[in-house]
């Protein structure tokens, strides 16, 4: 048995010295699989910080697109504002032209409907007296004189009119 105890000491300490060396391994493997968990993270920090300056860069270019737009349309805008006044000032000069125009139009056909009725007959004042004359009773005409026809020259020899 005196040689038993070495042989189980010797065992014992390869054991220890094995349990050690497993340790230290697991612990260096450990190490290494968290520093390299450390450069996942710093790398996917870094992926994330690059995304995210891309994605400010690309927002500030489509608000400098969206302000230029604006500016545009704004000025488009105005263009046409101002277009539609100068139509409108035109249009307004052109009707007040031809109110002008019709106007001189309707004094002239007035001076030329004076001079003509200048030179018409007093149709009124014939009418008048051709109807003062008809209240005066029956006349004679060209054809039957001052009297009139006699009633007995129609008869032609009958008693009626008719001839009957």
């Amino acid at each position: 048995m005196p040689a038993a105890i070495p042989i189980i000491a010797v065992a014992a300490a390869a054991t220890t010295a094995y349990t050690v060396y497993s340790g230290e391994r697991a612990a260096s493997a450990q190490k290494a699989a968290r520093k390299e968990q450390e450069q996942m993270q710093q790398q996917s920090l870094v992926q994330q910080q690059e995304t995210n300056v891309r994605q400010e860069a690309i927002q500030r270019e489509s608000i400098a697109a969206q302000q230029s737009s604006a500016a545009e349309q704004a000025r488009l805008q105005q263009e046409a504002l101002a277009l539609q006044e100068r139509t409108a000032m035109d249009t307004r000069r052109a009707q007040e032209a031809e109110a002008a125009r019709m106007k001189q139009v309707e004094e002239t056909q007035q001076t030329a409907i004076n001079k003509a009725s200048s030179r018409a007959p007093d149709s009124a004042s014939l009418i008048s007296q051709a109807q003062q004359k008809a209240k005066g009773g029956v006349t004679g005409t060209m054809l039957t004189g001052p009297t009139g026809v006699d009633p007995a020259s129609l008869s032609l020899g009958k008693s009626t009119l008719l001839g009957g």
